[in-house]
């Protein structure tokens, strides 16, 4: 009992230490591809673009090593985002290819903090915002609050303090809000007292204002068989004047010609260039791009989820949400957790049909999560990030853990019935058995440590995504197949003795009904 303790709190541990480590979805050691960004205000001219991103092009060239710089490409009025693209004059893109991590000194979060602060300088009309492109399936922002509400102008003030709290958070390299400003326009806000008493309608009021800048169709002149339409508008200095509209009026129903600054306010303020909306509801994104060996995106999540609850306190309309890298990560995991349940109620299912006892199946699925102690162990004195693909690693290694358990509890079944003796049966099986599952699992670690540790000895620094998964596998599987050994057969035992107690119990009872059912029989005789 004291054994099966002692890997109950060391499993328990784990778990909280797991809980401190950083948690990173996929992982960014292979990042090649890099997007250095500007956006300017709407209405920049493509030209003052162009300029900009010369600039930085020839920054670029200066600061980076040729060991570290493949090439470069430009695009000018295009702006690159994680699964598509805009179009505008004020945006503006460089993609720059780096060499392979191994073949420079630098990783690419340095070179990108350094590219950051000397774009700045050089560009300070626009914002700078940064893009990594990295292997793996697509996956969204590193850091995204979804701000959602009716009012976009308190969406708007809300959205750049929330910025700001963002570039104070510590691994922030660059952040940007997805709402912009477009260009300029006039608010025509009707006066509904004076109109109604004036007798004009909204309705009148706004086909004035478009027969005056769109123009309207007075009448019809016929040139050979097609009919000409004559439309009657003011003209272009007139249209572009703030001053035409105070000159303008609206015939009302009874024939009296009123001006429109007496029942309407005309207000200039800047409109939006693009207006998204989610359930309805108005919704402004702020995104950031992050230094992973100072923050990640949990990490990040943590630290900004009671500031902006403090902050949104004084908005109750607004709400906020966390999307991109955070929301794919709880997607990614509810799916992984839905098929670890699956998967363990399967194996469960097919060892109660092989040993027939759902004790046994239990003693051997018992093990599986020691094998997360060996992993957790691993990564943490390593200094690694936990990841989605070192979590698959876990899942396959259920099944060597089983196998390794199947064979164990079996080879005791056999001796128990052999000799008759459960303590000496769990020795000389764990002895019997102790070669093999030692050889099975050797050969299969050594099998795996090339990959887990490619690089480490020069040459490539082998594929990101494999590496976690390797490195799990072999560590759990090797921290396992010592567990196996000690674990199942004390949990055995333990097993034996519980069955042993119900049995005892069960007898007792047994017994006592027959001596009461004798004693009756006795008095009635």
């Amino acid at each position: 009992f004291l054994v099966s303790f002692f890997f109950l709190v060391l499993f328990v541990s784990s778990i909280f230490v797991a809980k401190s480590m950083r948690f990173e979805l996929f992982p960014g050691d292979d990042v090649r591809l890099v997007f250095l960004q500007i956006k300017g205000e709407v209405g920049t001219p493509l030209e003052e673009s162009d300029v900009a991103i010369a600039k930085l092009e020839k920054m670029i060239l200066s600061s980076l090593k040729p060991e570290e710089l493949d090439q470069i490409r430009s695009k000018i009025g295009k702006f690159m985002d994680e699964r598509s693209s805009k179009i505008g004059n004020h945006y503006g893109s460089i993609m720059i290819y780096l060499t392979p991590p191994d073949e420079r000194e630098r990783t690419t979060d340095e070179i990108i903090n350094d590219l950051v602060k000397s774009s700045k300088p050089l560009v300070p009309k626009y914002e700078i915002t940064v893009l990594k492109r990295q292997g793996g399936p697509p996956k969204g922002k590193a850091v995204e609050i979804e701000l959602t509400g009716d009012s976009l102008d308190d969406l708007k003030l809300l959205s750049k303090k929330v910025q700001k709290i963002l570039n104070e958070t510590k691994g922030v390299v660059t952040s940007e809000i997805d709402f912009e400003e477009g260009k300029k326009q006039i608010i025509a806000k009707v006066d509904n007292s004076e109109a109604r008493r004036l007798g004009v309608s909204t309705d009148l009021i706004a086909m004035e204002l478009r027969k005056a800048f769109s123009g309207d169709s007075v009448t019809e002149i016929r040139e050979s068989d097609e009919d000409i339409p004559i439309r009657v508008y003011l003209d272009k200095e007139s249209r572009g004047s703030v001053k035409t509209l105070d000159k303008l009026f609206v015939l009302s129903p009874r024939g009296n010609r009123i001006r429109l600054n007496k029942v309407v306010k005309f207000v200039e303020r800047p409109g939006a260039f693009v207006i998204r909306r989610k359930d309805r509801k108005r919704i402004i994104s702020i995104s950031a791009s992050l230094d992973k060996k100072l923050a990640t995106p949990n990490s990040i999540t943590k630290a900004l989820d009671p500031k902006l609850k403090e902050l949104l306190d004084d908005y109750p309309s607004i709400a906020y949400n966390f999307g991109g890298e955070n929301e794919d990560t709880k997607e990614s995991m509810g799916a992984l957790v839905k098929a670890g349940i699956i998967s363990f109620i399967c194996i469960f299912f097919v060892l109660v049909v092989m040993f027939n006892s759902i004790g046994q199946s239990l003693v051997i699925m018992s093990v599986i999560p020691m094998g997360l102690i060996g992993v957790i162990l691993a990564f943490k004195i390593k200094g690694a990030v936990l990841s989605f693909m070192a979590l698959l690693g876990v899942i396959a290694l259920i099944g060597v853990v089983v196998n390794d358990s199947i064979v164990l509890v079996n080879f005791i079944n056999k001796k128990r019935e052999d000799l008759g003796n459960d303590m000496q049966a769990v020795i000389e099986a764990c002895m019997g058995r102790f070669r093999p599952v030692i050889l099975t699992s050797v050969t299969t670690v050594a099998g795996l440590l090339p990959v887990a540790h490619a690089g480490l000895f020069g040459g490539s620094v082998g594929d990101p995504f494999v590496k976690p998964m390797a490195f799990a596998f072999a560590y759990g599987l090797a921290f396992a197949t010592v567990i196996t050994l000690i674990f199942v057969p004390v949990n055995y035992l333990i097993y034996l003795k519980v069955l042993s107690f119900f049995r005892n119990l069960f007898s007792r009872k047994t017994d006592i009904e027959d001596d009461m059912d004798g004693g009756v029989l006795e008095s009635e005789v």
